[in-house]
C-alpha cells in the first residue's frame, strides 16, 4: 500500500471581483490521481491548502463530490497572507479522479497573478515509490540536523520555476546517509506562494509548504507535524546519494521577489 503526497497548484491573473476561475499550474491537473481506495473508504485526504493573493477577497473549491457544488471549500483570503486555511489534523475526505474547480475574489487589477495550492495525501497509490517516516522513528533514529540554504529566482507565468538540486549552494551532507525533511524557513517571501521538494524518493511527486515569512513556530516543523497530528507516516525522506536530482522550487505571483529558503533536515541512523 504506497502512499504519496501530492501538490497541485491553481493560478489566476486579473481575478474579478465576483470570482473567477483558476487553472491548474502547468504540470499539474485540477483532476484528482487515480488511487486505491482501502479498507475505510477514503482514498485521498486534502492535508492543507493556502493562497497568495494581492488582495483581500475570497476563494473557493468545489467538485462533484464535495460537500456541495455551490461553495465547496471556502475561504477568506488576505493581502500576500499564505498561512494555511486548515487545522493540520483536518484529511478532509476527497476522490480519485474528482475535477476541482477553484475559484478566486480579487480586487487586486491587471496582470496581478494570484495562486492556490492544495496538498494531497493519497493512502495508495499505485506505483508510488515516496518514503515517509512517523515522528516516532525520527525521535528514535536522528543523529543530527541539516540545514540546507537555498536560493529560489521565481519566473514570470505562475509556474514551479527554477528548480534547485539540493547539493546546487553546498554539499555538505552524509553519503549515503538518509535525510528526514523535518520542515523549513523562508524569507523575503513576498511573491511566493509554495515551496516544493520533490525526486525519486518522494516519488517524483512534489511534497511542499506555504511560502510565508515570520511563521516558522510552524514552518519549520511543517511535515513532523503533520505527521504527529494525522498519526500517518508523512515526513518525506530522501537518500543524500539522489542529491543532485533532489529538488527544490518555487511557485511565485507577479512580484518575481527571489526566495531564500533552508530546508531543516535530520540525518537518521
Amino acid at each position: 500500500m504506497p502512499p504519496a503526497i501530492d501538490t497541485v497548484s491553481f493560478t489566476v491573473t486579473a481575478a474579478a471581483v465576483a470570482g473567477s476561475a483558476m487553472a491548474a499550474v502547468a504540470g499539474d491537473s485540477a483532476s484528482l490521481r487515480q488511487c486505491n481506495t482501502p479498507p475505510g473508504g477514503v482514498a485521498a485526504s486534502l492535508l492543507n491548502a493556502w493562497c497568495d493573493t494581492d488582495s483581500n477577497g475570497w476563494v473557493q473549491v468545489t467538485s462533484p463530490k464535495l460537500t456541495d457544488a455551490t461553495r465547496g471549500l471556502r475561504f477568506r483570503t488576505s493581502t500576500h497572507a499564505v498561512s494555511p486555511f486548515l487545522l493540520r489534523n483536518s484529511l478532509q475526505p476527497l476522490y480519485p479522479v474528482d475535477v476541482l474547480s477553484p475559484t478566486l475574489s480579487s480586487v487586486a487589477g491587471a496582470g496581478k497573478i494570484d495562486n492556490l495550492t492544495l496538498l494531497v495525501y493519497y493512502y495508495d497509490l499505485l506505483g508510488s515509490a515516496a518514503r515517509f517516516v512517523d515522528p516516532g522513528t525520527v525521535d528514535k533514529n536522528s543523529k543530527e540536523v541539516m540545514t540546507v540554504e537555498t536560493i529560489l529566482t521565481p519566473a514570470s507565468g505562475s509556474t514551479y520555476a527554477n528548480a534547485q538540486a539540493l547539493n546546487a549552494q553546498s554539499d555538505l551532507g552524509k553519503a549515503g546517509s538518509d535525510y528526514a525533511l523535518i520542515g523549513y524557513v523562508a524569507s523575503s517571501a513576498a511573491s511566493g506562494t509554495t515551496i516544493t521538494w520533490r525526486g525519486a524518493d518522494s516519488g517524483n511527486y512534489r511534497v511542499s509548504g506555504p511560502c510565508t515569512v515570520g511563521n516558522s513556530e510552524y514552518t519549520a516543523s511543517w511535515f513532523y507535524d503533520l505527521s504527529d497530528y494525522n498519526s500517518l507516516p508523512m515526513i518525506p525522506v530522501f537518500n543524500y546519494n539522489n542529491k543532485a536530482g533532489i529538488f527544490i522550487e518555487l511557485l511565485s505571483n507577479d512580484l518575481l521577489t527571489v526566495v531564500n529558503v533552508t530546508s531543516i533536515f535530520a540525518r537518521l541512523t
